[in-house]
């Protein structure tokens, strides 16, 4: 794989995306640290420079991904004062990321909980955290959006944070397995169909 790198780069960072695009690509176990610096145009000993191994790496992915996600979501409807705006907002942001990085290739986050579950707990902790503080902010939106409304019975703000989440994870794979971009924009749309009707929203 060849990659073009912004000229004001560092080495780290060289290294950092061209693991992660080669990662999202291959996953982390059939990504070697040769490939990415090979990609990256750098030595091995450049490499142990700025990491101690491979999972040292591979942590720092996580963390780029999460934060290029986190700041990719954000607009000036991300702080719309209805909260139930706020959740859809998310929701038509994921969509449009599906189709370009860094979601186009898939979730690093989902892909690394897959594959490395049993075998790199450090890993495993930190891609829980992502997860678990995602579901968070989104259940939060979600309890504060039932103040004042007529909520259908059953409508949990923690289950439908972690649902909302198991759609955008689930139509990544599908998305990627039939390349087909559409199916998280599907996904989307219906849950925001949902939740207008629990919610008892014109959204």
């Amino acid at each position: 794989m060849t990659l073009k790198f912004h000229k004001t780069m560092t080495g780290r960072d060289k290294l950092l995306e061209a693991a992660q695009r080669i990662m999202q690509i291959k996953g982390f176990m059939a990504t070697t640290v040769d490939e990415i610096c090979d990609a990256a145009g750098l030595t091995k000993g450049a490499f142990f420079h700025h990491f101690k191994s491979k999972e040292d790496l591979g942590s720092a992915v996580v963390e780029r991904f999460w934060s290029g996600l986190a700041n990719a979501l954000q607009s000036p409807t991300a702080t719309d004062p209805d909260p139930l705006e706020r959740v859809c907002h998310v929701a038509d942001m994921i969509a449009a990321l599906s189709k370009s990085p860094p979601l186009s290739d898939g979730c690093l986050l989902g892909s690394f909980v897959q594959e490395l579950s049993e075998s790199h707990p450090a890993l495993h902790s930190l891609r829980a955290r992502y997860f678990s503080d995602w579901a968070d902010a989104i259940e939060r939106d979600l309890s504060e959006a039932a103040t004042g409304r007529d909520m259908k019975t059953g409508a949990d703000a923690k289950e439908l944070a972690e649902h909302f989440i198991a759609l955008v994870e689930g139509g990544l794979i599908l998305a990627k397995t039939h390349h087909e971009a559409s199916t998280v924009s599907r996904s989307m749309e219906h849950f925001k169909r949902y939740l207008r009707s629990l919610y008892g929203s014109d959204l």
